[in-house]
Formats: C-alpha cells, structure tokens, sequence
C-alpha cells in the first residue's frame, strides 16, 4: 500500500515527460483520496494589494516584476502560480526554494513579494502579520481561514482551482475485496475527531471519496496538471 500525493500520481508522469516508470493510472489502485490540501497565496505585508483581484491589477500594471515563491519546481504550489499566470493573462516570476520553510521567510522578508505555500508553513506569520493571506486556490473558503477568500470568489477567474491532494493506492491488480475491506478501515479512522483534527491543524481537508471516485478524482486531476505544466512549459529542470 501506497500513501501518495498529487506528485507522485498525477503530476511527475508529465513533468518527467517519459523518464518515470510507471504510469500512476495504470498501475495504481485508488482506496481513497483520504485529503486536499489548498494552497494559500501570501503576501509580504507591504505589498500594495491585499486580495488576488488587486495583485492581478499590480501584475498587469507591472509585468514581470513581481516574483512569487513555492517548495519547489512543478508541485502543486508552483503550478497554482503558472495557473493564475495563465488564466489572468499575467507574468509573475516563479522563484523555486528548497522547500515550504525558506519559500516562507522570504516572503516575510520581502525577498520575493508574494507565494504560494500550505497554511501549515505560513500560519506562524500570518499570525504574526508579517505576511497576509490575500487568497486560498480551493474552490471554497478554507475553514481554518473563513476570512480569506477563494480565487475563484472573483468572477473573472471563477473557474479557478488546484489543491494538493493525498491518498491511499494499491497496485492495479489488488482484488476488489481488499479494496473495499481497507476503504472502510480508512473511512472509519477519518471519522474519529482526533485525527480530524490533526488534519485541520496541517490545513488539510478531509475527503470520503470511495475507490471508484478516487480513481475518477485523480485523472480529472491528472489532466488538469498536464495542461497547466505543458501551457507553462515546465519541466522538472525548470
């Protein structure tokens, strides 16, 4: 069994563009997508603009002068970043880091202006308020941050989203009883408030999808992520 993220099952088969050996919807077995993950879009606190809308305003008033950091080339918090490139019809500079902490502090610092990165990483700084929350890439408020908006709360971009997303994948000939034996052990544990919580406190939002919408779930996914990193042109060199 297999714990796997966006990455592992639906964005590396196009970002590696032939060099990995599998092919995650072939060979792998949806149980459940137990979690998505929205990523946050944070803002130096000196920054001009405090909502997405206004930050499209600066981006296209000054093209290629705003830089945005993420964790990382072609995870989820990159992409969201070509995504919002591309359907605002903007140029912001990606600035990948070594990860979620040194992405943060810099937006802090106002080494980059803004990012996009997990609440888990920021919230110490949001809180703090040297970096501002300006928009979340769910469909739907994050409830851990009911006062930030969803991107997509803005009519001009209403067809935006991207989230991270983990779950739990079998190999593709794993008989349909183990399936379904496991999918009600994992069901059960997402029921307990203990665990709901810990889940809440990463900024995660748990998900009952069963094993047919799982598998339904990840290539609608898969094809989206393949969209986004062949319009940008991202590989995994950059």
């Amino acid at each position: 069994m297999m714990l796997g993220g966006s990455g592992e099952t639906a964005i590396n088969q196009h970002l590696f563009r032939g060099k990995i050996t599998y092919d995650p919807l072939r060979d792998l077995r949806p149980i459940m997508v137990m979690a998505k993950v929205p990523v946050v879009v944070m803002a130096n606190h000196r920054m001009p603009f405090r909502s997405v809308p206004a930050l499209v305003e600066h981006a296209r008033a000054h093209p290629g002068a705003l830089s945005y950091s993420s964790s990382g080339i072609g995870n989820p918090q990159h992409l969201s970043g070509a995504l919002l490139n591309h359907m605002a019809g903007i140029q912001t500079v990606h600035i990948p880091y070594r990860g979620s902490g040194p992405a943060v502090v810099d937006i802090a610092s106002g080494q980059v202006q803004f990012g996009y990165n997990s609440l888990a990483s920021g919230l110490a700084l949001i809180r703090e308020g040297s970096i501002r929350a300006i928009g979340v890439t769910s469909r739907e408020r994050m409830p851990q941050l009911p006062d930030v908006p969803a991107i997509a709360e803005d009519a001009a971009l209403a067809e935006y989203e991207l989230v991270n997303f983990f779950g739990l994948f079998l190999p593709a000939a794993a008989p349909d009883a183990l399936v379904d034996r496991l999918q009600g052990v994992v069901a059960g544990l997402l029921r307990e408030p203990g665990l709901r919580a810990k889940f809440a406190e990463q900024g995660l939002l748990v998900q009952s999808m069963n094993a047919a919408e799982s598998r339904h779930f990840v290539a609608t996914e898969s094809e989206k992520f393949r969209r986004i990193v062949e319009a940008a042109n991202i590989s995994a060199e950059g």
